[in-house]
């Protein structure tokens, strides 16, 4: 259970509208593990009341599971399925920086992965991933998503001691499409047909460093290349047109990650520059996150955390990409107390800043909240 209070709930530039809302999320996790398999299944259930806009309550579903399977000492396999079902604007806030529209969306998220040693210096990883988003707002598509990658690793300690190298290809495929229908007579528009299909290849070097015990290192960098074709059907009563968008742009994909890992305390730095989907956006942009964290625990029952982010989310308007410019600034610091294996007790405070500046609008909201849990075994 937890108590927030939000200065900005509809993230507005004039007149920022206040409330204080009481969020129940009942959680359920249940697992099992035997020598070489493991599942896992968790439901989550949260419910925003507000205690002004109570038009604005509304209850987000999610469901994973996980089957993980050791076959032999040289190969593994991995699968996660993921479905979500929610309607908040800042729903996507935190993992792409940008607001949405609060309509309803469905999201699904299958993902097969698996690893196999060919000798004592190479090991080869494959995955693919199925992503599909729904919404009810005929005004945003629908996407459907598939993500292929290889890798090939290649341990270096001959040169550089706990260092592996690796070499990944990697191709995406995105379909949006959706149907607007305008009732017209005579010359008067009747539809619009719309279909968007986006292909990636992207080619990545990488490096993996355990600097120390504590401290290790990955870095990746590569090239891109984009195909898109935009598919646009309109028309009335007598004669419908099709029209047909297609370019190949190139660009760079990267990521960097720095990671300690200490007795009482833990700190991370994240880089990562892709072409991704805009969720509820209908096309892809350029994302650039950069995200500092830390953890500090004085004592076993306290804990201290906090987390900079900035995003930013930049294109011009193409086949494949929307017209954006948005920069995302966040700020969250927590505090938290263990009592037992069975309650704990957290204050957090957030601070969100989003500068549109291709419209020249800046939005902020501030946040705090009180957060009472409950642990129950039932099962152990």
């Amino acid at each position: 259970m937890q108590t927030r209070h939000n200065d900005n709930v509809f993230f507005e530039q004039k007149n920022p509208q206040e409330d204080f809302l009481l969020i129940l999320y009942p959680r359920l996790f249940g697992g099992y593990t035997a020598e070489r398999t493991s599942l896992g299944l968790s439901a989550f259930i949260t419910h925003y009341a507000y205690k002004e806009i109570s038009s604005e309550d509304n209850t987000d579903y999610q469901f994973k599971a996980y089957w993980r399977r050791q076959c032999n000492e040289r190969l593994n396999f991995n699968f996660d399925v993921n479905y979500t079902d929610d309607q908040r604007i800042d729903r996507m806030l935190e993992e792409s920086g940008l607001l949405t529209r609060d309509d309803h969306r469905r999201r699904q998220d299958y993902t097969v992965s698996g690893q196999y040693v060919l000798s004592e210096l190479n090991s080869l990883a494959a995955y693919y991933s199925l992503n599909s988003e729904e919404y009810d707002d005929p005004d945003i598509l629908d996407l459907v998503g598939h993500d292929f990658q290889l890798s090939l690793f290649h341990n270096l300690d001959a040169w550089f001691r706990r260092t592996t190298g690796s070499v990944r290809v990697r191709f995406s495929t995105y379909e949006y499409r959706n149907r607007q229908m305008d009732a017209g007579s005579g010359f008067a528009i009747e539809s619009i047909g719309i279909k968007r299909f986006i292909d990636t290849y992207s080619l990545s070097l990488g490096l993996d460093r355990q600097w120390t015990e504590a401290l290790k290192l990955n870095l990746f960098l590569g090239v891109r290349n984009t195909h898109y074709k935009n598919e646009f059907r309109f028309g009335n009563l007598f004669f419908q047109e099709v029209g047909r968008q297609e370019d190949d742009p190139w660009g760079f994909v990267g990521s960097l990650d720095l990671v300690y890992t200490g007795g009482s305390a833990n700190a991370g730095m994240h880089l990562n520059h892709d072409l991704v989907p805009a969720s509820g956006r209908n096309g892809l942009t350029e994302r650039t996150s950069l995200q500092f964290s830390g953890g500090w625990r004085p004592y076993p029952a306290w804990r201290l955390s906090g987390t900079v982010t900035a995003r930013l989310n930049r294109t011009d308007r193409t086949g494949a990409t929307i017209d954006i410019d948005e920069l995302t600034l966040g700020f969250a610091g927590a505090l938290r107390y263990t009592l037992n294996r069975y309650w704990d007790l957290s204050f957090r405070l957030d601070h969100t800043e989003i500068n549109d500046r291709e419209r020249t609008i800046k939005r902020y909201r501030n946040a705090i909240s009180l957060a009472f849990e409950w642990n129950l075994p039932v099962l152990e």
